[in-house]
């Protein structure tokens, strides 16, 4: 259970962990701190724009572009326009000025612009990206400056000739200061300043359009907008109404009479806006809270689950050591219980051993000294014993080494060490019969019934829970798309608990009442062989009993430690008895070589694995490459249309 918890949680770290690095460890190239605009706007209806870009660069860049953007109708106007009514750039108004590390800088930059036809730094023209008309581009090469890495501040100044249109009972200056930029802008403010005039604050009527923000009139001749996290796909967008009489000098191709346009139409898109944006922040909210509820039933559902489906059985059985074996199940058995459902590299040693243990493979103790670990142990079958006595899998094993390996009689841990190394027939036999015994393991073991029946039924069943989060990232993604929503945290929410739900479900094992009362005393046997020589009332047996022991030691992987142990609580004499199998003193030194014996087994089936694979790899290769190779009223959402546009990029 611990690990089944840990593990969920675990993947859920990974994830978030994941989204996480994406999102904020891969921080982008720039950071824009804060945009700053002073807008004022004279009797003529042309707009000077101070603006100021606070900007922090993390990598070395040179250049900046400026796109100011003037066009009166953007794609998509949803009004009548006029062909007349048009705006410019004032060529001789515009003015760059840079700071790094709040020093002034201005004199040892390049700036030039495309009004002008000049070039950047890598010869190309200078053009808005794209390019597009009514867009001029101004551009500051840094390089002489010390280049742009650090925190830099921009200050531009231009002015927008005829930005105001003027109709029949009402003056409009419609603006988008900006469509794009290199990186999300942390804050901005925009100031408008219209011509000083005697109507009372009500005349005077401003909307902003964006995700986020807000719109302040503070005097009948001033307009503030302010707005946090202006992202891709978003722009600082503002629509002002005042009386025409603030525009006496008003450029006569500006002024459009017609009575599809006017106060009343104007305002009454505007509240449709403002609904639509109310819309937006009940559909955002509806998200948001379903997405933190979705986490509250993902919770209780996951822990259900596990309550009925994935903990395990009481064991009767609550003692800390099992002193004697619990049954006499084979190691590959106990690897499957122990392991859950799974042959681990282990069951081949311990299986050999067990084989020789019971006298079915017979273990030569001539030869050199047996205690090392370069020893070439040489095993046989042995003739006398019945090989129609042992399960499918013991027989697949001794057929994988002693007939493909082997002679059919004989094998020595050398030739299964170099077996199929540089012979691909070899080597594919090697890891077929490989593959074969580990199937026929699991396929023997899972007769014993060890695990909880009819559970993949019941996986299925509970997996439904799963359409709960498909369908809250359903709605996050539909609603992002359809309402321009920012549902980033609902997605990533709902992605997490998606792939950890699927993942925690899809691996519950769960073992039966009878199963886990077994493994419940292969742990405690476990726990034995660790501290046996602790416990001062426990009679050592005969090294008959240990070699049984050893078996599942290896299966639990503590057989060095066990044996550690045996050395020295284990009588001397013991190790001549001479029915022991594996377990005996060697001529050549006082220890046992049990431990050299497993380290050779297990050193040449790595060996023979890695040899096996590095042969059909080798061989792969080299077919491929001789092979031929192939080809291949307020702060509302929405937009009210209105001209300029244009951005930042860097580079």
């Amino acid at each position: 259970m611990k690990k089944t918890i840990l593990g969920i949680f675990r993947l859920i770290f990974m994830l978030g962990f994941g989204f996480f690095y994406f999102f904020t460890i891969l921080k982008p190239d720039i950071t824009i701190d804060r945009y700053d605009a002073v807008v004022t706007v004279n009797e003529s209806g042309d707009m000077t724009v101070v603006e100021t870009w606070d900007m922090t660069y993390h990598e070395e860049m040179r250049v900046r572009f400026r796109d100011i953007g003037y066009s009166k109708y953007p794609v998509g106007y949803p009004f009548p326009i006029s062909t007349p009514n048009k705006a410019s750039i004032d060529e001789t108004s515009v003015n760059v000025r840079f700071f790094k590390d709040n020093e002034d800088r201005t004199s040892i930059i390049r700036v030039a612009d495309s009004f002008t036809d000049e070039r950047d730094e890598l010869g190309y023209l200078i053009v808005c990206e794209p390019d597009v008309r009514y867009c001029d581009s101004l551009f500051v090469d840094a390089f002489d400056a010390g280049g742009l890495e650090g925190d830099v501040t921009f200050i531009y100044t231009y002015t927008i000739v005829g930005a105001v249109t003027q109709y029949s009972d009402i003056s409009e200056l419609n603006w988008r200061l900006f469509e794009y930029a290199e990186a999300t802008v942390q804050n901005a403010r925009v100031e408008i300043n219209l011509p000083n005039n005697a109507y009372d604050i009500e005349s005077l009527l401003a909307w902003g359009h964006g995700t986020t923000g807000n719109v302040e009139i503070p005097s009948n001749h001033q307009v503030i907008l302010e707005m946090k996290n202006i992202k891709s796909g978003e722009f600082p967008e503002f629509r002002i109404l005042a009386e025409n009489s603030l525009f006496p000098n008003i450029h006569s191709d500006n002024i459009f009479l017609t009575n599809s346009v006017n106060k009343s139409i104007i305002i009454d898109y505007e509240n449709v806006l403002t609904e639509q944006t109310n819309a937006r922040i009940r559909v955002a909210n509806f998200v948001f809270i379903a997405a933190l509820a979705m986490i509250a039933v993902m919770g209780l559902l996951t822990y259900l689950v596990y309550k009925k489906y994935d903990k395990e059985y009481t064991p009767q059985f609550q003692g800390d050591y099992y002193r004697e074996l619990p049954n006499d199940d084979t190691p590959a058995f106990v690897s499957y219980l122990t392991y859950m459902r799974k042959i681990t590299d282990e069951v081949v040693p311990a299986t050999l051993l067990d084989l020789i243990r019971r006298k079915y493979i017979l273990l030569d103790y001539s030869g050199s000294d047996m205690t090392s670990k370069e020893s070439n142990f040489k095993f046989s079958l042995n003739p006398e014993q019945d090989q129609a006595k042992l399960l499918s899998f013991e027989r697949n094993f001794i057929s994988w080494i002693f007939k493909i390996v082997g002679n059919g009689q004989e094998v020595t841990s050398k030739q299964i060490e170099s077996y199929g190394k540089g012979d691909v027939e070899k080597a594919k036999r090697f890891q077929s019969a490989a593959k074969s015994f580990v199937k026929s393991a699991e396929r023997d073991a899972s007769k014993k019934k060890y695990f909880e029946a009819g559970l993949e039924l019941k996986k299925s069943k509970v997996m439904v829970a799963v359409l709960i989060p498909i369908g809250v990232l359903v709605v996050s993604l539909y609603t992002g798309f359809y309402y321009n929503l920012n549902n980033w945290i609902s997605i990533i929410i709902s992605v997490v608990i998606m792939i950890a739900y699927m993942a925690y479900v899809n691996q519950i094992k769960k073992r039966s009442v009878e199963g886990n009362e077994l493994y419940t005393k292969w742990m405690a046997f476990k726990n034995f062989l660790l501290d046996f020589s602790k416990m001062d009332d426990y009679p050592i047996p005969g090294i008959i009993i240990w070699e049984h022991y050893l078996v599942y030691a290896t299966i639990f992987k503590i057989a060095d430690k066990v044996t550690d142990q045996l050395s020295v609580k284990l009588p001397a004499d013991e190790f001549e008895n001479n029915q022991s199998t594996y377990m005996r003193s060697s001529r050549f030194s006082r220890g046992i070589y049990y431990n050299s014996l497993l380290h050779n087994v297990n050193t040449s089936f790595s060996i023979a694995k890695m040899n096996s694979n590095s042969t059909i790899v080798a061989a792969n290769v080299a077919k491929f490459g001789s092979s031929g190779s192939g080809s291949g009223g307020g702060f509302g959402g929405g937009s009210s249309f209105g001209g300029g546009g244009g951005g930042g990029r860097s580079r």
